[in-house]
């Protein structure tokens, strides 16, 4: 194989205009809606620094609480990082198309499969570990990539560095890692394994990932519990068959068939180069299935095949006219169209409540009304008296509704946010002191087990009417605990 000169090839202004239009496109709509419960619950937690959390690393909420003081409770600063993140996914993956021998078109392909494909554009929108998670994924490849056709073995250590800070990212980092691993057994890469620079990669990887390996262990590994818990509830009333046929909708119809190509291309290439991203394709694919992972867990495995099939479908139309390649990306382009409104705001609210587009995908709800339920929550604090308010705390059941008042409620002077919900439970019941509790998200028999006074004040609703998970939900002022929450704290517990 030929060496290329350079990692990557700086004036392809394709690849460069995709991604740039791909996040000029993000940022004008990043604030049509509002924040996400998940992005609360992560700024929530980059103000609780720590070297890991019951249900993610600690990297996105660190990224999270810079962007907070950067920009303050913005939604648009806030995902700017995620637009950017997206970004850099579409041209990294375009590149390792290069690194894969493909030319100019490959990498343009590749871009455009990228920037279309449902599940890159809901990471380039929402900030989630999701978006961060893709961003590494895409750098491994490509320096594999590299490392393969260029043979340079100094690459593992930047390598094993971004396997260690995925390490610090999303914890399907795993699936990445085994991979990897079993690509290099299985193939002819584990010529790799004489050489000292792929240990030298393994332990700058594992001397990166030791404090959130370590925080597990002085912790008694949280994490498998809220995964277990996660995974029975979310196939709970699934079947698990939908991992598989979801995943076309995930990466766009356009986009399966190149993957699927991508997958073909990898096994036939002639001398085996590049077979061990087909086996990283395969084991993630197995792991996330067995595990009963989530379906989009899978999403960033797609990115060397999408890179693979660009490839190969520049082989196979090589000998045909520039017009048959400009209808190929039109193709890929218009099969991804009908999806975006699901995972991109570029409907006003009211035509997708209308549509009930909520119904196919909750995450657009859950961006609608956290200021309503902000307000809702500060009549009642507001509605008692002032001796009240000095000992008083807000009772949330969940971390997006525990998140929106510690981000939103400083304009009410509200009191901070407990929750007995994943990480919000490791930081306590709160002011020992407190005699007065907001709730919401709990019933009056499930308060009445604590309170010998509980009475509702309101009911949580939002201007556009979205039937999101707070909707409709009372707010109940309590008062005389029968014991000092941190004697039941235990008993709020919940994780996954």
């Amino acid at each position: 194989m030929s060496v290329p000169h350079r990692l990557l090839v700086w004036d392809d202004v394709t690849v460069w205009a995709i991604a740039g239009l791909s996040f000029i496109v993000h940022i004008a709509v990043a604030g049509r809606y509002g924040f996400h419960r998940d992005e609360l619950y992560y700024i929530a937690s980059g103000f609780h620094p720590a070297w890991g959390y019951i249900d993610h690393p600690a990297l996105v909420p660190m990224i999270a609480r810079f962007a907070v003081a950067l920009f303050g409770a913005s939604v648009v600063g806030l995902r700017l990082f995620a637009a950017l993140a997206c970004a850099v996914v579409i041209v990294l993956t375009a590149y390792t198309a290069r690194e894969l021998g493909g030319g100019k078109f490959a990498a343009w392909l590749t871009a455009l499969t990228v920037a279309v494909a449902p599940i890159f554009v809901s990471g380039g929108h929402l900030f989630q570990t999701v978006t961060f998670d893709q961003l590494v994924w895409a750098l491994t490849v490509l320096l594999l990539a590299r490392v393969m056709r260029g043979r340079e073995g100094w690459l593992w250590l930047p390598l094993g560095a971004t396997l260690g800070v995925g390490a610090h990212t999303k914890d399907t980092v795993v699936a990445l890692v085994l991979g990897i691993i079993v690509g290099i057994v299985l193939t002819r890469e584990r010529a790799w394994l004489r050489t000292p620079w792929p240990w030298i990669g393994a332990c700058i990887a594992a001397v990166t990932a030791a404090p959130a390996v370590l925080w597990q262990v002085a912790n008694g590994w949280p994490t498998l519990e809220f995964a277990r818990n996660n995974s029975a509830a979310y196939w709970h009333d699934r079947p698990l068959v939908l991992f598989v046929l979801i995943q076309p909708a995930l990466i766009g119809f356009g986009g399966i068939v190149i993957a699927g190509l991508g997958l073909w291309w990898l096994f036939r290439a002639r001398d085996g180069a590049w077979r061990l991203f087909g086996w990283l394709f395969l084991v993630s694919f197995a792991l996330f299935l067995v595990t009963r992972g989530k379906e989009y867990y899978l999403a960033p495995a797609f990115l060397p095949l999408i890179a693979a099939g660009a490839v190969a479908t520049e082989e196979i139309v090589r000998r045909h006219s520039g017009e048959l390649r400009r209808v190929i990306m039109a193709v890929v382009v218009v099969l991804a169209l009908p999806l975006l409104p699901l995972v991109l705001p570029v409907l006003s609210t009211r035509i997708m409540l209308d549509l009930q587009l909520e119904k196919l995908v909750p995450d657009l709800a859950e961006q609608i009304g956290w200021p309503e339920f902000v307000g809702t929550v500060a009549a009642a604090y507001q509605s008692l008296a002032p001796d009240e308010q000095a000992h008083a705390l807000v009772l949330a059941a969940n971390w997006g509704e525990a998140g929106a008042v510690d981000l939103l409620g400083g304009r009410y002077d509200l009191p901070p946010a407990i929750s007995g919900h994943d990480a919000y439970y490791t930081w306590g019941p709160g002011d020992p002191q407190a005699t007065t509790y907001i709730a919401t998200g709990y019933s009056y028999t499930q308060l009445s087990l604590y309170f010998n006074e509980v009475v509702q004040s309101g009911k949580v609703t939002n201007r556009a009417g979205a039937p999101n998970k707070e909707a409709g939900h009372p707010v109940f002022i309590c008062r005389r605990p029968k014991q000092p929450l941190s004697a039941v704290w235990s008993q709020f517990r919940r994780y996954g």
